[in-house]
C-alpha cells in the first residue's frame, strides 16, 4: 500500500467544484480531527473474473491515511484538502456534491451522484 504523505505530496488538479450540503458541513464541523477528504477507487475480481469497481469517499486522519493508488488534490472545502485517486480523474463529474448518509446507524460522508453519473464513473 502507498502512504498518502504530507498534503504537499499530492499534485493539484483544477476544474473540480466540490459542494457540501448542510448535513455534510455540519458533520465536518463536529469531526474536526479529520484533516482531509479522500475519494478512493478500487477494483476487485468477482467469481468468473468480472471486475467490481468501487469509489468511496473517506475522511482520513493525518496519521492513519493508507490507501492504494496515486492521489491528486482537487480542491479544498471546510478547511480540508480534497484528494482523489488519479485513476478516476477522467470519469469523475466536474461538480462533486457531498452529503451525509446513514449506514447501520452511523453517519458518514458520501458522494451524492445521480445514477447516470455513477454509471459513467464506474463503467466508462
Amino acid at each position: 500500500m502507498e502512504h498518502i504523505g504530507p498534503l504537499t505530496d499530492a499534485p493539484d488538479v483544477v476544474g473540480f467544484s466540490i459542494e457540501l450540503d448542510p448535513l455534510a458541513s455540519q458533520w465536518l464541523e463536529t469531526h474536526p480531527m479529520h484533516s482531509r477528504i479522500v475519494i478512493t477507487f478500487s477494483v476487485t475480481r468477482c467469481c468468473g473474473g468480472t471486475p467490481v469497481r468501487d469509489v468511496r469517499l473517506r475522511v482520513d486522519e493525518p496519521v492513519a491515511a493508507r490507501r492504494r493508488g496515486r492521489f491528486v488534490r482537487i480542491g479544498r472545502v471546510a478547511d480540508r484538502d480534497v484528494l482523489m485517486d488519479a485513476r478516476v480523474l477522467k470519469t469523475m463529474p466536474r461538480r462533486i456534491p457531498i452529503t451525509v448518509h446513514r449506514l447501520l446507524g452511523r453517519q458518514r460522508l458520501s458522494l451524492d451522484l445521480s445514477g447516470d453519473q455513477w454509471g459513467r464513473l464506474l463503467y466508462s
